[in-house]
């Protein structure tokens, strides 16, 4: 599938489609390096939806790349677009230290990146 706009997110929610529409979707987990050369693709736009500044940065610096804090909702979320989710896992005893992270923890904590693409979203109904 080619997708026109890419998101990157720290999760996925049901919620992020429009409602009552069928939709058909596809996750599959990623690595890293697939993460990096998805977001370096020719897309017509790449969105942030990583609400927490301190995520963002953490995704920010495992990728590469710009992803700035967004309180920007999914709303847009719609057929051919594709969702990169980057769930980072900070273990419990560093949960309300994230900002003391140095770059080298950063390096070393766990990201899970998975792609969700919508590959179609129909308006016929049950």
């Amino acid at each position: 599938m080619i997708a026109h706009w890419v998101y990157i997110s720290d999760s996925f929610s049901l919620d992020m489609l429009p409602y009552p529409l069928p939709a058909t979707l596809s996750f599959r987990e990623i690595s890293l390096e697939e993460a990096k050369e998805i977001l370096q693709g020719k897309y017509e736009t790449t969105h942030s939806l990583v609400g927490s500044p301190n995520k963002a940065h953490i995704i920010s610096r495992r990728l590469g790349c710009n992803v700035p804090p967004s309180r920007r909702t999914s709303e847009h979320l719609r057929s051919y677009v594709s969702l990169i989710v980057a769930e980072v896992s900070v273990p419990n005893d560093k949960r309300k230290i994230w900002e003391l992270l140095d770059n080298d923890a950063i390096d070393h904590l766990p990201i899970k990146f998975t792609i969700v693409e919508i590959v179609e979203i129909s308006a016929r109904s049950f």
